[in-house]
């Protein structure tokens, strides 16, 4: 069983106009880390395949459907 992250939890109950602002804050203080800085814990099966596929279905500059060529 996965546990829920803090944004996750914060989410859950949050109106539509909440989730936006937290989703909003949430993108505006990440921060980068360089790849020699990665370390433990990595992301499970789990938390990558969500990861990958996110990142799939998102959109890209030229509004093309994830897939399309």
């Amino acid at each position: 069983m996965s546990m829920a992250s803090p944004a996750e939890v914060r989410m859950a109950g949050a109106t539509p106009g909440d989730a936006a602002d937290l989703l909003a804050a949430v993108i505006h203080s990440r921060q980068t880390v360089l790849p020699k800085r990665l370390d433990h814990p990595a992301p499970d099966a789990a938390q990558l395949a969500l990861i990958l596929g996110s990142a799939a279905a998102a959109p890209d500059h030229g509004q093309l459907t994830p897939g399309a060529s």
